[in-house]
């Protein structure tokens, strides 16, 4: 009787693990099944769709990387999918680990839209666990990289995160040759004096897209420039010397501007002519302005490459020594 009564626990035991083993079969074929079908399901009923196949949950997570593979409308289903999933595992789960870092290790294999999808990820990764930070660290810094340029917008936002840490990526992309790239870009870091000063911002007065000159002038003005200061920047970092030139008209009466700061800047213009300007204006302005140009313009008198400038430096420092 007892050698009977063990043999029918194994059974019991062997039917239960037998069972579960079917079920899980089942149930990873199931959410295959609605996955596959997420393609051809019709926005209308999509997110009826997706609470569905959210609730299969771990069984979900390798049919919906492998839709993020694939250039089709349902990688953005995919995507919320996975973000529904993500929220329901507890906090700190490791799971969350494991799917962040198998979206970095596929993210170059997905399709465009699919990289899309995964980006929109980042944040419910990191909300759910902070120990997946260093995954998704990579995965933006890829965005930043994408060849698609709708995703290097994407990524600009999620790099700015604190967790992220991607602001010098994120001044480098001010020279995305894709103009909205550049426009995102510019809205992220154009008012963190911290992150790029005043001076190296002025270069984008002058970009070939006029949305970047415009939010790069508004910047600016956020910083609490004038509208003429704003247009002194322009002028000085013009590619025109003449434009340069017109800062000159810009620098008396004024008592919120400081004449040395501006007519030092010019004094090392590429241009001989803006140079010999400079001077002649700091040497216009001896007594009317508190403006000690000599030790500039003794470094003029003894390095500049132009004659004509050397000479006009000595004139000023002979008229200063009398």
């Amino acid at each position: 009787m007892r050698k009977k009564s063990v043999r029918a626990i194994v059974s019991v035991l062997i039917l239960a693990v037998a069972g579960a083993v079917v079920w899980k079969c089942h149930k990873s074929w199931l959410a295959g099944y609605y996955a596959e079908r997420l393609a051809s399901t019709p926005n209308g009923e999509a997110e009826a769709a997706i609470d569905r196949l959210a609730g299969f949950g771990d069984a979900a997570v390798p049919h919906l990387l492998r839709l993020l593979h694939q250039d089709v409308p349902a990688c953005q289903h995919a995507g919320k999918t996975l973000a529904k999933i993500i929220d329901d595992y507890p906090a700190d789960d490791d799971r969350v680990i494991a799917l962040a870092g198998k979206i970095r290790e596929d993210y170059s294999q997905f399709s465009p839209q699919g990289r899309h999808a995964a980006l929109a990820l980042i944040e419910a990764l990191m909300a759910r666990n902070n120990q997946c930070d260093q995954h998704c660290r990579e995965i933006v810094h890829a965005g930043l990289q994408d060849e698609v340029a709708a995703n290097r917008e994407q990524a600009i936002v999620l790099a700015m995160r604190n967790e992220i840490h991607g602001e010098a990526e994120v001044i480098a992309m001010l020279r995305d040759p894709d103009p909205t790239v550049r426009r995102h870009a510019m809205l992220a870091v154009g008012l963190a004096r911290e992150l790029i000063s005043d001076d190296d911002l002025l270069r984008w007065l002058h970009d070939g897209d006029a949305g970047v000159c415009e939010l790069c002038a508004a910047a600016l003005r956020g910083r609490g420039l004038r509208e003429k200061d704003v247009t002194m920047g322009r002028l000085i970092t013009d590619p025109s010397f003449l434009k340069r030139l017109e800062v000159l008209n810009y620098l008396d009466g004024d008592d919120e501007l400081d004449p040395q700061a501006w007519l030092g800047r010019l004094s090392q213009d590429s241009v001989p002519a803006v140079r010999a300007a400079a001077l002649r204006v700091a040497m216009e302005f001896e007594g009317a302005h508190e403006l000690d140009f000599v030790p500039r313009a003794r470094l003029m008198a003894a390095n500049d490459p132009d004659g004509t400038v050397r000479q006009m430096a000595n004139e000023m420092l002979q008229r200063k020594s009398r």
